[in-house]
């Protein structure tokens, strides 16, 4: 007879960390995380920059923490080790490098299918998120050029002049580590930033009025 869980929750970030652990805490025996990463908060793993700081309050709004878990002020590393001790008591069944593909209902249980596998679950949380996704322009790129232009930092190398186009925190972010090893200019259509955080604005005019 195929086993009957609780809950699974679809998503090993924060969100889903959470879910499960305040069902354990709340009494639930058989609790299942499925996450298609091959381990729990990709957001965080790959596109904060080492050592950046994951505050629970920001700008002057409060965060009152409700349930168990005591979430506190500190950097990307310590975040992730923190959320790491939640899930080592193996308390909680987790499976990773798995994406789910179907939910249904099947009577007074759902099934939970996967490409590897399948789960029955009596309830289930969606935790997934949403990616940030780049603006695209709505022209067509030329093509003596389309190979030259990237959405993303995959094809990126050293010693290279590139134009990053944007001004939002992560475009600041993409241009601050290129620099690093590469010539960069940062293209923004407006006289100033108006979307950086303090920690990013900071960072971008130091960088900038370096001699």
């Amino acid at each position: 007879m195929q086993l009957v869980y609780d809950l699974v929750v679809v998503g090993g970030g924060p969100g889903g960390i959470g879910a499960v652990v305040e069902a354990k805490t709340l009494g639930l025996q058989k609790v299942l995380m499925i996450e298609k990463g091959d381990s729990h908060s990709q957001t965080i793993r790959k596109f904060y920059k080492d050592n950046k700081r994951v505050d629970k309050d920001y700008k002057g709004v409060e965060v009152e923490l409700k349930g168990s878990i005591n979430f506190n002020d500190g950097t990307k590393e310590s975040t992730l080790n923190y959320f790491d001790e939640l899930l080592d008591d193996e308390a909680i069944d987790v499976v990773f490098n798995s994406e789910v593909e179907k939910i249904k209902k099947d009577g007074d249980t759902f099934k939970v299918i996967t490409a590897s596998s399948g789960y029955c679950a009596k309830n289930v949380i969606i935790a997934i998120g949403t990616m940030g996704k780049p603006n695209k322009p709505d022209y067509k790129i030329p093509p003596s050029i389309k190979d030259r232009v990237n959405f993303n930092l995959n094809k990126c190398s050293i010693n290279e002049n590139i134009l990053v186009v944007g001004g939002g925190n992560s475009a600041v972010e993409y241009a601050i580590d290129l620099a690093q090893t590469n010539s960069v200019t940062l293209a923004y259509r407006k006289e100033k930033f108006s979307r950086l955080n303090e920690t990013n604005e900071k960072s971008v005019y130091e960088y900038a009025f370096r001699t």
